[in-house]
């Protein structure tokens, strides 16, 4: 009985050729490889250590399930799925081969039957893959994507590799018939249909495949194909907790990107995924964080390339050009921070950390910083807000309503951090005073830092102003400290990120030293819990059709979404609707990342009227939201896109106060 087996070289003559060719696609690999992660090198490393059980996390679900990608693209998802598995598969049966041939034979008998069934589905599926990539980028989503010539030349070098494996089986099927047929059956079914002589075109073809196979393994480094190698570790690599740098830090850097950011710059393969869902794109603006990640990676490598680096090691001349220089104009201030490109980036590229590194770049030099941002930052170092409000009339908007100053002694269990835009700006007032009202028929014992409260330092944050920025959380820990603060509630979701998870680390990292840590919660997440303990009671309907927009930093940056739909859902006789685009996969409001600040950028339609089009697409009458920004930027927007007698803006604390 013959024995189920293959020879590697059955056919074939010239193996040193075929060696030599081998060991020149190595060493052009490694060197492709030792290129790239030397450019990473360039960078500072991270001070932060991985979480193994998050690190498993995300390879489960991100990076062999692809998650990401099939989320809302089930077409997109499959098409990823065939072509990944597929060429991890095949690569995994030809290293099979070669440790069969030259190590230990297991290659036969049943181990080979299955061997060969199992190369042949995964092969179709890879080719079926990458077919549907042709569709997907040519004819589905043509003029929708940024196709260069690389991209062609890649699904169809991937895609001969694939159809000429399929071929040298079929013609050495043709030319020496097996027993075991049915366990090829792809081979099988071709070599009915091949016509010429087996044995010549069998050599022929696989000399092709075998040269296409290793310029591929060579190319693979210098081309997007090299996310294969850099996707899963940027996946792995945001897993880290997030991690900030002082200024001092700073001002001793040499280097002008973090690793994690010069790895993501090469895991960036142009699907344009993060445009689709970029609030200042789809508003026509000029903004792409596909295009200012392909342009830092252009400058990076560019930086880096060994011609430059030989010149300066001669001392030579050398040009030296800025990233502020790369990235013109006002397209780093078009981001309003929202983080969808990064929630819908199939690898969590975070586009933000990069944008902030730009601003932070421009706003160090001076140069195209929009002038009522650096209005806004004097502002705030003048009066600790950037209304340019008078530090004594912090608290007008709590006039007569009796609540407990705790920089004047009082004492209170909870602090409502009122921030900026609640304390000074006339029309969001009605919010602080609001909360406050709920807060108190909900028998909280609460208070403020009266005129004591400053800004939080969200702006300068999210601008780039580290040293403003560094000076406020100093100056709030102080007062926070002084008026013996261990519970923080806050009606803005900006002053949340800002509290509950930016100024821990800043606490570590300039080594302000204070009791205890600080609990802080968003008054959303306060209500429900009170209404799940049966604490507080709504007795007043409200019989109107609702929808809630949710604030980008409450969600995406903070990950609350279900506690303001629990209070909303409690409203007795409200009907709830959803619009189309909500939780994660919510629009901007257009006022984040200090846009509230500036100018309108050219646009087919403003940010914020997409977003109140959403609202009047499922009939609400009334628009409700969680954070003073939100409010402001939808109630203007439902004004100017023709729905004010139609929708309703208020912020859930204004809808609550009178139902209690």
């Amino acid at each position: 009985m013959i024995m189920a087996e293959r020879e590697i070289f059955w056919n074939i003559s010239y193996h040193v050729i075929f060696y030599l060719l081998a060991a020149f696609s190595v060493v052009i690999f490694l060197g492709g490889c030792y290129r790239n992660i030397w450019v990473w090198l360039q960078g500072w490393p991270g001070k932060n250590t991985l979480d193994l059980s998050r690190v498993f996390s995300a390879t489960l679900k991100q990076i062999l399930g692809n998650a990401k990608i099939f989320s809302r693209d089930l077409f997109g998802g499959l098409m990823h799925m065939f072509i990944m598995w597929g060429f991890f598969i095949l690569f995994l049966g030809t290293v099979l081969s070669a440790f069969n041939d030259y190590i230990f034979n297991f290659l036969s008998g049943p181990i080979y039957l299955y061997y060969s069934l199992t190369l042949d589905i995964v092969g179709l599926l890879f080719i079926v893959g990458l077919i549907m990539a042709l569709i997907r980028r040519y004819l589905l989503k043509a003029g929708k994507m940024n196709n260069l010539l690389e991209d062609p030349l890649v699904l169809f070098l991937l895609l001969t590799i694939g159809i000429t494996g399929f071929l040298i089986e079929g013609y050495r099927l043709k030319a020496k018939p097996e027993p075991w047929l049915s366990w090829e059956p792809v081979g099988a079914y071709l070599a009915g249909f091949l016509r010429g002589d087996a044995l010549q075109c069998h050599v022929t073809i696989w000399w092709i495949h075998s040269v296409l196979s290793f310029f591929l393994f060579g190319y693979l480094p210098f081309s997007k194909l090299f996310h294969v190698i850099t996707s899963p570790l940027n996946v792995i690599l945001e897993t880290l907790p997030s991690e900030v740098m002082t200024l001092e830090e700073r001002e001793k850097l040499t280097q002008e990107f973090s690793r994690r950011r010069l790895v993501a710059f090469d895991a960036c393969t142009r699907c344009n995924r993060c445009e689709t869902k970029c609030p200042s794109n789809v508003s026509g603006e000029t903004l792409s964080p596909r295009a200012i990640n392909q342009k830092m990676k252009v400058y990076a490598k560019t930086k880096y390339r060994v011609s430059r680096l030989v010149n300066v090691w001669l001392k030579k001349p050398v040009t030296e050009v800025s990233k502020t220089v790369v990235l013109q104009g006002e397209e780093a201030w078009m981001c309003t921070t929202c983080r969808a490109c990064v929630e819908e980036c199939p690898i969590t590229i975070n586009s933000l950390d990069i944008i902030r590194e730009i601003r932070r770049s421009k706003v160090e030099e001076g140069t195209q910083v929009p002038s009522m941002v650096g209005t806004m930052l004097e502002a705030i170092f003048k009066y600790g807000n950037p209304y340019q409000g008078p530090k004594n009339k912090r608290t007008e908007w709590a006039k007569d309503l009796g609540i407990k100053d705790l920089s004047k002694g009082a004492k209170a269990a909870l602090l409502y951090f009122v921030g900026c835009a609640s304390a000074y700006d006339n029309r969001l007032q009605e919010i602080a005073r609001c909360a406050a009202g709920v807060f108190s028929k909900a028998g909280l014992d609460f208070g403020i830092l009266g005129n004591k409260e400053s800004c939080c330092g969200d702006m300068p944050k999210r601008i780039g102003e580290e040293g403003l920025l560094e000076e406020l959380i100093m100056k709030n820990y102080e007062t926070l400290e002084e008026c013996g603060v261990k519970e923080i509630v806050t009606t803005c979701p900006h002053g949340l990120k800002m509290l509950r998870d930016e100024y821990p680390l800043y606490r570590k990292k300039l080594e302000i030293q204070t009791e205890s840590e600080i609990k802080v919660q968003h008054y959303t997440e306060l209500l429900a819990r009170l209404i799940q303990e049966k604490k507080l009671t709504i007795s007043k309907k409200l019989e109107k059709r609702v929808t809630y927009h949710d604030p980008c930093y409450l969600g995406r940056h903070c990950g609350i979404y279900d506690a303001p739909r629990m209070v909303i859902r409690a409203i007795p006789g409200v009907t709830f609707v959803e619009m189309k685009r909500n939780r994660r996969n919510s629009f901007c409001c257009g006022g984040g990342g200090g846009r509230v600040w500036m100018e309108e950028f050219e646009a087919r339609e403003k940010i914020s009227e997409l977003r109140a089009r959403d609202a009047a697409e499922v009939g609400a009458e009334l628009l409700i939201t969680a954070c003073p920004f939100c409010l402001s930027m939808l109630e203007d927007a439902v004004k100017t896109a023709g729905y004010e007698n139609k929708i309703e803006v208020k912020d859930l604390a204004e809808v609550l106060v009178d139902l209690l």
